[in-house]
C-alpha cells in the first residue's frame, strides 16, 4: 500500500453519496495545553489543522485523560492523567463529534471521576464510546446515522486498571469473542463498523502478529475500518480484505507534562485520518500528517520536506507490512530495545518472591510492576519476542531499522 503525494487513496468510483469521517489519535490535553484552553485559545491549539477538522462529517478522538479536577488517583503503573473540565468549552473548537474513552488514562483518578468524564463529554454536546457504569455497557457500539449512512463505532483497549467491571464504571477491555459477535451484530444489521484500537506496545513503530491478528479478525466480521493508537508513533497501514487497518496514528496533541522529561521528537508528530465513506463501504482514505510544535503550543501540518520524510518512511512501513513474516521481524528486533528494562523488572519481582514477608513498600512496588507486565496485553508481546530470541539464539537485526527509527523522530 504505498501513500501518494497528494495523500489520497480511491478504492471505487460509485455515484453513491460519500460521508467523511475524520480521525486522530492521542489527545491528551495536559500541561501548556490545558492552559491555553483555560484562557480561551481553543482555535489557536489546532493551528492550521482547523480547516481540515471541519472538513468532515463525523469526527472521533481519543480523549487520554480523566475531566476531573477531584477524584483520587488510582494505583497504577504510569501516570495518573486529568485536565479540568472547563477546558472542553474551548476543546469544541475542534467539533469532534465523539471521544473515545477506551484508553489507560481515562478512569486515572477513579470510578467517580470517570463518570464525571462521560458526564462532561455529553454536557458539551458530543457523545462517548468505550466506556461506561459496568463492563456491558462499555462495550455498546455507538451508533449513528449519517446522511442516511448506518455508522457504527467500536471502541476497545488492551487490558489495564481502567478496565470495567461486572457492577464498576471503566473501559471497554479486549475480549476478541465478544468483540468480533458485536462487529458481526452490527454489519449484519446494516452498519458500517469503525473499530478504534488503543493496543500495542508503546514507542515501537511496528505492530506485534498479536496485534495485527486481531485487527484482521475485525474486518473478517466485517469492520470496514480499524484505527489503532497507543504506541505514541505512527505505524504503518495496509488494505485488508476490503478494509483500511492503521496500526497507530500517533499521538495528536500531547503536549510534554509537567514534571516530565521532554519527550524524543517522534512524540509530537501524527497523522490524522478522513476515510470516505458510503452504504457500499469504503471508498478513500486521505492521511493527514501533523507536528505538535511543544514550543508555541500548536498543531500544524508539516512543511514539505518534514511531509516528504514522514510520507517516504510511512511507505516503508507499509511495505514491511506487505511481505509475510518481515513486520514480525523487525518487532521481533525492535523489542530488543526493551531488553534491559524489562530484565530488571522481572529480576526484582524474582528477589521479591523469595521473601515471605512481603512488608516493604519496594516489594509491593516489584509486585504491581509485575502484575502489570502480565496484564496489559502490550507487555506480552515484548516478553514474548525477547524470551523467544532467546530461547532461540535469534539475532537477526534489520540493516535498515536504525534509519527507520531516524526518520520517524526517534534519538539513535
Amino acid at each position: 500500500m504505498k501513500i501518494p503525494k497528494n495523500k489520497h487513496l480511491s478504492f471505487s468510483n460509485t455515484d453513491t453519496e460519500n460521508i467523511k469521517l475524520f480521525i486522530t489519535g492521542d489527545l491528551c490535553p495536559v500541561a501548556s495545553v490545558e492552559s491555553d484552553l483555560l484562557h480561551g485559545k481553543g482555535e489557536y491549539i489546532y493551528g492550521d489543522c482547523l480547516s481540515a477538522l471541519h472538513d468532515k462529517d463525523l469526527s472521533i478522538t481519543n480523549l487520554e485523560l480523566a475531566l476531573t479536577c477531584g477524584g483520587t488517583e488510582i494505583d497504577k503503573c504510569g501516570p495518573n492523567l486529568r485536565a479540568n473540565p472547563d477546558i472542553m468549552q474551548e476543546l469544541k473548537a475542534g467539533s469532534f463529534d465523539i471521544y473515545s474513552v477506551a484508553n489507560n488514562h481515562t478512569r486515572d483518578w477513579g470510578d467517580e471521576a470517570f463518570m464525571e468524564t462521560l458526564s462532561h463529554i455529553e454536557n458539551a454536546g458530543a457523545m462517548y464510546v468505550g466506556g461506561g457504569s459496568n463492563v456491558a455497557v462499555a462495550a455498546e457500539p455507538l451508533k449513528v446515522v449519517v446522511k442516511d449512512v448506518p455508522i457504527a463505532v467500536v471502541s476497545i483497549s488492551m487490558h489495564c486498571e481502567c478496565d470495567a467491571g461486572i457492577e464498576t464504571p471503566g473501559i471497554n477491555a479486549i475480549n476478541l469473542p465478544y468483540n468480533i459477535l458485536q462487529i458481526v451484530n452490527a454489519a449484519k444489521a446494516g452498519y458500517k463498523v469503525i473499530v478504534i484500537f488503543h493496543d500495542g506496545k508503546e514507542c515501537i513503530p511496528f505492530p506485534s502478529a498479536r496485534i495485527r491478528n486481531y485487527c484482521h479478525a475485525f474486518v473478517d466480521a466485517g469492520a470496514t475500518a480499524v484505527i489503532g493508537h497507543h504506541p505514541h508513533v505512527v505505524r504503518g497501514m495496509e488494505i485488508y480484505n476490503g478494509a483500511v487497518v492503521a496500526y497507530s496514528l500517533g499521538n495528536f496533541i500531547f503536549p510534554q507534562r509537567k514534571g516530565a522529561e521532554m519527550p524524543e521528537p517522534f512524540w509530537f508528530q501524527g497523522m490524522s485520518l478522513r476515510l470516505s465513506v458510503n452504504k457500499e463501504g469504503l471508498v478513500g482514505v486521505d492521511v493527514i500528517p501533523h507536528k505538535f510544535n511543544h514550543e508555541s503550543g500548536q498543531l500544524n501540518f508539516m512543511n514539505e520536506k518534514e511531509e516528504g520524510i514522514f510520507l517516504a518512511t510511512l511507505n516503508k512501513l507499509n511495505s514491511i507490512l506487505e511481505t509475510k513474516n518481515n513486520n514480525e521481524r523487525y518487532f521481533s528486533a525492535d523489542s530488543e530495545s526493551y531488553i534491559h528494562s524489562y530484565g530488571v523488572r522481572l529480576e526484582s519481582f524474582a528477589n521479591t518472591m523469595q521473601n515471605d514477608t512481603w512488608i516493604t513498600s519496594k516489594e509491593r512496588q516489584n509486585a504491581k510492576v509485575f502484575n502489570h507486565l502480565i496484564k496489559c496485553n502490550e507487555h506480552w508481546d515484548v516478553l514474548e519476542a525477547l524470551s523467544y530470541r532467546k530461547w532461540h539464539g535469534v539475532t537477526d537485526f534489520p540493516d535498515d531499522l536504525p534509519e527507520i527509527r531516524k526518520n520517524l523522530g526517534f534519538r539513535v
